[in-house]
């Protein structure tokens, strides 16, 4: 299992909501299979804005999407979503995620 993360920007997208049901997210980027594998899903919010934890989820499925904004959209069933996203700003991993990702350019 491979681990990914994806940053969700609230000021191009609506803020995180918490669906329920299925885990998903919208990117652009080519993916690939990526089935079996773990997508953990990191925005921010508030002013200043703080660092998030939103969700986590296996991959089921990818869609390739025409006609939209995004190109693809992966989605899975199990996982779990954070009706109170878990602050992770402040963590001492935190400023390493963020360099090894990239300030999250190269998530999905």
């Amino acid at each position: 299992m491979r681990h990914f993360v994806q940053y969700h920007n609230p000021d191009k997208m609506n803020p995180y909501n918490p669906q329920s049901g299925e885990f998903g997210i919208f990117t652009n980027k080519p993916v690939g299979d990526l089935r079996e594998d773990m997508v953990w899903l990191v925005s921010r919010r508030g002013k200043p804005s703080r660092y998030i934890l939103c969700e986590v989820f296996v991959v089921d499925d990818v869609k390739t999407l025409s006609g939209d904004t995004f190109k693809n959209y992966v989605t899975g069933e199990q996982g779990w979503s954070f009706t109170t996203p878990v602050a992770i700003g402040d963590k001492p991993w935190f400023e390493k995620l963020r360099r090894r990702t990239g300030n999250f350019a190269f998530g999905l």
